[in-house]
């Protein structure tokens, strides 16, 4: 094997996506590329060759059928069809990405060095609010609002129209085969991810010696996603 000319990049998920229409579209940030394969007849079609050191990352789909993709390390967000061989576009976003969602043709992207952009699925107009460093996942709501975790906090940023402001959510645990709330704080969000029910199920590491609390609570009590291992599990319901 060729020496790599730089280090592999840490590991991190959600660099997989599966379209409705048979594609699955994956990062590959040790090689700077993106991949996409189709499921029937299987093949890999497409091979998009990235500038070195872009690190692709966390992938969303809009409705229009658009792939994107944030570049942790090149700044950008690379947007595509995977059904088509038309160029990707490159638009700069911020020096850092990490999050990436999607809600009609109408995208947020949430970065380490503390901002939120709004863009469009094409185009170059962009709304940027400034929230603070270390966001990591991103998301929207069902009524149109953003909200966006903080990775080494593990809290919880909601961005309702002109109106940004930070929420702790609830920690729960697994004793003897019952979730409770526990002493322990989420002290780091590896990973959030949106479920249907507009709930999000954060997987975090627990931190001795902070409460665990609702700042803002939702709708009905939170619920907690089953686990067995001992990083905490916390959700949120939508308000």
């Amino acid at each position: 094997m060729e020496p790599r000319p730089h280090p592999a990049p840490p590991l991190f998920g959600g660099t997989l996506l599966v379209t409705p229409d048979g594609f699955a579209v994956t990062s590959d940030p040790e090689r700077d590329r993106i991949w996409v394969a189709r499921f029937d007849p299987p093949a890999i079609v497409r091979e998009l060759v990235l500038e070195p050191l872009d690190e692709p990352g966390l992938l969303a789909r809009s409705e229009d059928g658009r792939v994107h993709v944030v570049l942790r390390r090149g700044g950008a967000l690379v947007s595509f069809r995977p059904d088509d061989d038309e160029p990707a576009s490159r638009r700069s976003v911020c020096p850092s990405p990490r999050g990436v969602a999607a809600r009609g043709v109408e995208l947020v992207v949430a970065c380490a060095g503390g901002e939120l952009v709004r863009l469009p699925s094409r185009g170059a107009a962009m709304d940027v609010r400034r929230v603070g460093p270390d966001l990591r996942d991103v998301g929207f709501e069902a009524d149109g609002s953003i909200w966006a975790t903080r990775f080494r906090s593990a809290r919880m940023v909601r961005w309702v129209g002109d109106d940004v402001r930070e929420v702790e959510i609830p920690t729960i645990t697994r004793a003897a085969g019952v979730y409770t709330s526990a002493p322990f704080g989420a002290g780091v969000a590896w990973r959030t991810i949106a479920m249907s029910d507009g709930t999000q199920v954060e997987r975090s590491s627990r931190t001795p010696g902070r409460s665990a609390r609702a700042a803002t609570p939702g709708r009905g009590a939170p619920t907690a996603a089953p686990t067995t291992s001992a990083p905490a599990v916390a959700s949120r319901r939508r308000r």
